[in-house]
C-alpha cells in the first residue's frame, strides 16, 4: 500500500497530539545497494565501511534494517521511480538494476512491512506549500535531531522550534563503537522530547527502531540536515526542488505536475 506524503504528515500531526509511538524509516538507493550486496554476499569492504558498522558485523546490520523497517509505521519503496507519476531519476546501469529488484531484495532480507511512502520523503516533508509540513509541526515542540552536524542547533535559534542535537560520529569515524551506548541514552530520553529526527545513515534505522519501541515519535529525514547546514540540495532534485527559506524547499514549475501523486 503506497501512502502519499501529505497523508503521512497528517498522521504525524495526529500522533504528536496524542503522544503515541510512530516512525518513518526511509530506504534510499544507497541503502538498497548495500542491502543488495548483503543479500548476494558481494561486499565491497571500503564501501561497506560507510554504513558505520565493521565488516564482521554484517548479520547485525541486516537485523538493524529488518527491525527498523518492519517496526515502522511507514517505510519507503521504489515503485514510483518506474511510473510516470514521479520525475525521471537518473541511475547508473548497475544501480538501476538493483532498484528494479527492490521487492526481491526486501523479501529475501525479511523486510515485510507493506505500508510504503516515497523514498524522497525526507525532503517532501519540508515542502513549503504544504500547510502541515514537518517544519511547521516542529514549532513549539521539543525536538531532538540525531546527526553528525554538531553545529546544527544554532541554525534553529530563531526558528520557533526548540531543538537539541544528539551528535553522532561522521562517516568513517567509528560510529558503531558508540552505537549501543547511544541507543541506551536515547531510550532514556524519550520523555524529554516530542519528536526525534534521524539523519544517521544505516545505523539510524536502528535508532528509529529503539526510539519507537520505547514509545517515541521518530522520523528518518535523511539529507535535509545537510541542506539546513549548507543550503545544498542533492543533485537528484535539480530541476524538481529549489530553496524556499532556511528550513523548507518548494517544487519547481517542472515538478508541480507530480505533486498530487507523491
Amino acid at each position: 500500500m503506497y501512502v502519499k506524503f501529505k497523508r503521512v504528515l497528517r498522521n504525524i500531526k495526529s500522533h504528536l497530539e496524542f503522544g503515541t509511538p510512530f516512525s518513518v524509516v526511509r530506504i534510499g538507493d544507497g541503502d538498497l545497494k548495500l542491502l543488495w550486496e548483503l543479500k548476494n554476499g558481494r561486499i565491497n569492504k571500503q564501501k561497506f565501511s560507510r554504513s558505520g558498522i565493521p565488516h564482521k558485523k554484517i548479520g547485525e546490520l541486516i537485523q538493524i534494517y529488518r527491525d527498523g523497517c518492519n517496526s515502522a509505521t511507514y517505510t519507503s519503496s521504489f515503485e514510483h521511480y518506474f511510473t510516470p507519476r514521479m520525475w525521471n531519476r537518473k541511475f547508473s546501469s548497475g544501480t538501476a538494476d538493483k532498484v528494479r529488484q527492490w521487492k526481491k531484495v526486501y523479501r529475501q532480507l525479511g523486510i515485510e512491512n507493506t505500508k510504503f511512502c516515497s523514498p524522497e520523503i525526507g525532503f517532501l516533508f519540508f515542502i513549503n506549500e504544504v500547510k502541515f509540513n514537518l517544519f511547521n509541526q516542529m514549532k513549539g515542540k521539543k525536538v531532538c535531531i540525531i546527526t553528525n552536524y554538531k553545529h546544527l542547533k544554532r541554525k534553529f535559534d530563531n526558528s520557533g522550534c526548540d531543538v537539541d542535537v544528539f551528535t553522532i560520529p561522521g562517516i568513517g569515524k567509528g560510529h558503531y563503537s558508540v552505537y549501543h551506548e547511544n541507543v541506551s541514552k536515547l531510550k532514556g530520553m524519550i520523555d524529554d522530547y516530542d519528536m526525534f529526527l534521524v539523519s544517521a545513515g544505516a545505523l539510524g534505522k536502528g535508532y528509529s527502531f529503539h526510539i519507537k519501541s520505547a514509545g517515541g515519535i521518530v522520523i528518518d529525514v535523511g539529507q535535509i540536515t545537510r541542506y539546513w547546514i549548507s543550503g545544498a540540495i542533492a543533485d537528484r532534485y535539480k530541476g524538481i526542488l529549489t530553496k524556499a527559506d532556511n528550513y523548507t524547499v518548494k517544487f519547481t514549475k517542472k515538478a508541480e505536475k507530480f505533486a498530487k501523486f507523491l
